[in-house]
């Protein structure tokens, strides 16, 4: 699966601004990126999934 260029971004974002003594809170899902980093799936990116699809089925 691969990811659009505002998901990457995003990612980015959080890798920059989580401290590195932070417990990450993955409520349960993780995305593995290509260096093998887990990166929490926050709502926010759930949200952002759910209106991409919802864009793409009043496309077609």
């Amino acid at each position: 699966m691969t990811m659009t260029k505002e998901k990457e971004d995003a990612v980015q974002a959080h890798k920059l601004t989580e401290s590195p003594t932070a417990e990450p809170d993955f409520n349960g899902g993780a995305i593995i990126d290509d260096q093998g980093a887990e990166i929490p799936i926050t709502e926010e990116m759930v949200q952002d999934a759910c209106d991409e699809l919802g864009d793409d089925e009043t496309q077609a």
